[in-house]
């Protein structure tokens, strides 16, 4: 047997009706099932996505073929996913990927000396900031001079395409 990460799949676009015996009669035809949870929110809703360990990664592989994309359950707009599960470390890469491309994205509208500090600390409390980019970046930013201001392009209303124009408050 391998480790449990070579042989866990997520298994997300399930229909919200799906509990974890009808997850388990899906997936079993593809090997023996070690463990079948369903994602729920607080009030026992599901989430319309699952974790799926099986006893050895060959099965694994072959659920993987043969349901990844097969069909799109009631509810769902778009096909079913069946992956590999993330390890931690790649959940962390990501959201730190996605944290960098947010603050990327809003350094390129905004000038970074216009964030507040509220959003700052914001900033801080969810990033790790020891020694790493982010802390030079947050710091950076704190000893921007502030802007109380924005030029008037900044507030200059472009109507998109196609669109009737904007209704602007007066």
């Amino acid at each position: 047997m391998g480790r449990k990460r070579e042989r866990k799949l997520f298994i997300g676009m399930l229909a919200k009706e799906c509990n974890e015996s009808d997850v388990r009669v899906m997936f079993s035809p593809f090997g023996s099932i070690e463990e079948c949870t369903v994602l729920r929110d607080g009030s026992g809703q599901s989430k319309g996505c699952a974790f799926v360990t099986y006893a050895s990664r060959q099965c694994a592989i072959n659920a993987i073929k043969a349901m990844n994309h097969s069909q799109t359950m009631k509810g769902c707009n778009n096909p079913m996913v069946v992956k590999f599960a993330d390890t931690q470390k790649e959940k962390e890469q990501k959201r730190q990927q996605q944290v960098m491309t947010n603050l990327w994205t809003m350094a390129n509208f905004v000038n970074l000396g216009t964030v507040t500090p509220q959003y700052l600390a914001h900033l801080d409390a969810t990033l790790d900031a020891s020694g790493s980019l982010w802390g030079s970046l947050i710091s950076d930013a704190r000893s921007a001079p502030e802007i109380t201001s924005l030029p008037p392009s900044v507030h200059r209303v472009v109507p998109a395409p196609n669109l009737p124009p904007p209704i602007v408050p007066r």
